[in-house]
C-alpha cells in the first residue's frame, strides 16, 4: 500500500503550537551607527496547500474549482485470510482473592454459610465462534488440561473446602459437568490439581448461543462450626484457574477471515486536535469476495494517534454490499497519525475439523476522502513548509556581524490571499529545524540537558530567535470569492541577539498565527496564498567595526 505522509493535514487544523515565541525586544540603537548590508531576506508566494500540507506527496488534491480535499487510496486488495489455527482455544490463567472475614456468616445452629463466586474470561473471538466442539484426544502437561489451585494467607481454625464447575464443559462419557474439589485442612495453606479433558465436549452455558466466554463456578465451604469470632479472622483465600490450550478435533460454530488492514499513515500529526470539526469525510470500501462464501463483514475504522490510545475514534459497522460509502469525520476529526480498518467476515454455521484447509479468503481496499472544509480553532500555527538559507560568503562581514552589528531594520510587505488573518513570526536559527516541543525530535537532532542538540561532526546547541513580530490583515471575500488582497507592510527592529546567528550559515522561517476568532467555516483553495517580500538592512557601530567592505551577501 501506498503510505502516504500528512504532515499539517492538520498541522493547521489544530497544530497548536506548545510553546511560546521570544518576542525580542527593540534594541538600543548607540550614539552613532551606520548601514553597509543590505539582505534580502524573502520574496516568497506561499500557497496555503503549500504551508498546510508540506511534505505530503501528490495526496492533496484540487476539483475543477480549485476546492482542495485529501485523497488516499489502495488500488491493491488487502488479502485477509482465515488463521490456520481456528479450533484452537488459546491458554490463559486467572485467579480470585477473597478476604475471609467479609464473606464468612454463620448459620442459626453456628455452622457456617456456604458462599459462591465466579471466575469468568471472555474467549477469543477473532478465529471463530464455536456453539459446541469435541476436545480431541491429546493429552500431556502442555494440551488439554485444566488447573486448579487454592491457597491460604494464613492458616485457617476449621477445614475449608472449595469446589469448581466447570460451567463449559462435560464429560463426554456420561455428559455430566465437570467438577473438582480440593480441601484446606487446618493448618495446610495450599493445594493444586489438574484434569486432564481429551475427549471431553466443549459446550455453551444455558441461554447463551455461543461459547462467548469459559466460567468456573467456585462454591466455599467452611467445615463445622467456627471455633473463633468473625471478626478476628485475618485470611484471604486465593483461588486460580487455569487452561492449557484446548485442541478441538472438530465444532459446529462459524469460523473468520480476519486482520488488519496496512495502515494509511500521516506524519507526526500532533496533539490537540480536538477541537476541529470536518464538514464532511467518508471512506469508500471495496470487499472482494469472489466466491461469494462469507455471510457478514464487520469493519472497525480507527483514528489513531502513536502512545495516546485513549485518542482513538472508532467506527463500527456491518457491511451488507461488496461496497460502501461510510461517513468517517468523527475518525478523520481527531487527527490521526494513521487510520486502521480492520475486517472480520464468517462463513456461515457449519462443522469444522482440526486440520481443515479453509482456502477462502476476502479482499479489501478503500477510498478515503476528506473535502478540506472544516471548523478551526480560535488560533493555529503554521510553519513554512522549507525555511530559507543564508551563507555570508565574506568573512570580514561575518566579522563585523560578530562583534559590530546592533541589531537591524527588517523591512516587511505582506499579501494575504488567504481567508486567514493574524500574525506573522519571522524565525531565524542556526539549523534549518525549528522545533515547537520536546516531542519534536527528527534525525541528527536530540533533546538534552533542556536544549535541543545536534549531534553531528561537532555537538552544537540548537539556538533559535525571533527576528520580527507584524500583523497582517485580513482579505475581502464574498461567497467564497476574493474581492480584494489583505496589504500590509512595516518596519521592524530586530534585536541584536536575533541578528547575532548570521555570523555564519543561517536560516529563516516564517511562521503564521491565523485567527479565527468566530470559529467560521473555512475551506481552503488551490490560489489561496500569503505573500512576503522582506529585507534586512544590518545596522552597525562604526566605532566598533574594523574594516569597510563590499556587499558580498549570498542566500538561497
Amino acid at each position: 500500500m501506498k503510505k502516504v505522509l500528512l504532515y499539517l493535514s492538520i498541522l493547521t487544523l489544530c497544530g497548536i503550537w506548545r510553546c511560546e515565541f521570544d518576542f525580542p525586544t527593540l534594541p538600543k540603537l548607540p550614539k552613532k551607527w551606520d548601514s553597509k548590508v543590505i539582505i534580502p531576506a524573502l520574496n516568497q508566494s506561499y500557497s496555503i496547500a503549500d504551508l498546510i500540507y508540506k511534505n505530503t506527496g501528490d495526496s492533496i488534491f484540487a476539483d475543477t474549482s480549485g476546492n482542495l480535499f485529501y485523497f488516499a487510496v489502495d488500488s491493491f486488495p488487502n488479502a485477509i485470510s482465515i488463521a490456520d489455527s481456528f479450533w484452537t482455544l488459546p491458554s490463559f490463567q486467572d485467579s480470585s482473592e477473597i478476604e475471609m472475614t467479609k464473606h464468612v456468616r454463620i448459620n442459626p445452629n453456628q455452622s457456617v454459610k456456604t458462599f459462591q463466586f465466579s471466575i469468568r474470561r471472555k474467549t477469543d473471538d477473532s478465529k471463530a465462534l464455536i456453539k459446541t466442539g469435541l476436545i480431541d484426544n491429546q493429552s500431556g502437561a502442555n494440551v488439554n488440561r485444566l488447573f486448579f489451585s487454592v491457597s491460604l494467607t494464613d492458616t485457617f481454625p476449621n477445614d475449608v473446602r472449595v469446589s469448581v464447575a466447570f460451567r463449559n464443559f462435560k464429560n463426554a462419557s456420561d455428559g455430566t459437568l465437570l467438577r473438582d474439589t480440593l480441601t484446606l485442612a487446618v493448618d495446610s495453606l495450599f493445594r493444586q490439581t489438574e484434569i486432564d479433558v481429551s475427549n471431553d465436549s466443549l459446550v455453551r452455558m444455558n441461554g447463551h448461543s455461543i461459547i462467548d466466554s469459559l466460567q468456573f463456578d467456585i462454591t466455599v465451604e467452611v467445615q463445622g462450626t467456627l471455633t473463633v469470632p468473625i471478626s478476628s479472622l485475618s485470611q484471604y483465600l486465593s483461588v486460580k484457574i487455569g487452561v492449557a490450550p484446548i485442541h478441538l478435533d472438530n465444532f459446529y460454530g462459524t469460523v473468520f477471515a480476519s486482520g488488519e488492514h496496512a495502515t494509511q499513515l500521516f506524519y507526526n500529526s500532533p496533539s490537540g486536535a480536538e477541537n476541529i470539526v470536518f464538514d464532511s469525510a467518508s471512506v469508500r470500501l471495496i470487499i472482494d469476495d469472489p466466491a461469494n462464501d462469507f455471510t457478514n463483514i464487520w469493519t472497525t475504522i480507527s483514528g489513531e494517534k502513536f502512545g495516546e490510545p485513549d485518542s482513538s475514534l472508532d467506527s463500527v459497522f456491518v457491511l451488507s454490499t461488496d461496497t460502501l460509502l461510510v461517513q468517517i469525520p468523527d475518525v478523520i476529526s481527531n487527527l490521526p497519525d494513521s487510520i486502521r480498518f480492520g475486517v472480520k467476515a464468517s462463513l456461515p454455521d457449519d462443522w469444522f475439523s482440526a486440520g481443515q484447509i479453509l482456502n477462502q479468503n476476502i479482499g479489501f481496499k478503500y477510498e478515503i476522502s476528506a473535502p478540506l472544509i472544516f471548523t478551526l480553532p480560535p488560533v493555529v500555527y503554521i510553519a513554512a513548509a522549507d525555511p530559507t538559507t543564508f551563507f555570508i560568503a565574506d568573512s570580514s562581514t561575518r566579522s563585523n556581524i560578530t562583534k559590530a552589528q546592533n541589531g537591524a531594520e527588517m523591512d516587511i510587505f505582506i499579501e494575504n490571499r488567504s481567508p486567514f488573518h493574524g500574525s506573522l513570526y519571522m524565525l531565524i536559527g542556526n539549523f534549518p529545524f525549528f522545533p515547537t516541543d520536546t516531542t519534536q525530535a527528527i534525525n541528527g537532532f536530540a533533546w538534552a540537558d533542556s536544549a535541543w542538540f545536534h549531534f553531528g561532526a561537532d555537538t552544537q546547541i540548537v539556538v533559535v530567535d525571533t527576528l520580527a513580530s507584524v500583523e497582517f490583515t485580513k482579505a475581502t471575500y464574498k461567497d467564497g470569492e476574493l474581492i480584494q488582497p489583505g496589504k500590509s507592510s512595516q518596519v521592524y527592529l530586530s534585536s541584536p541577539t536575533a541578528i547575532a546567528l548570521m555570523e555564519d550559515s543561517c536560516y529563516i522561517e516564517p511562521v503564521f498565527r491565523f485567527v479565527n476568532s468566530d470559529s467560521v467555516q473555512t475551506g481552503l483553495k488551490s490560489d489561496q496564498s500569503i505573500r512576503l517580500k522582506t529585507y534586512l538592512n544590518l545596522l552597525f557601530d562604526p566605532v566598533a567595526m574594523s574594516q569597510s567592505w563590499k556587499d558580498t551577501t549570498d542566500s538561497e
